[in-house]
């Protein structure tokens, strides 16, 4: 990972930003398989 100075906070808000949807969208996937599994 590039250092803060490089980029700034900026970037690194966006970049936190992106991981943090990746892990949330996994985690609804996640939650909606285990759902169905139940169901079946």
């Amino acid at each position: 990972m590039p250092s803060l100075g490089t980029y700034g906070p900026g970037w690194t808000m966006r970049y936190w930003q992106q991981i943090y949807k990746q892990c949330a969208y996994r985690q609804q996937m996640y939650r909606q398989q285990q759902q169905t599994d139940i169901q079946k």
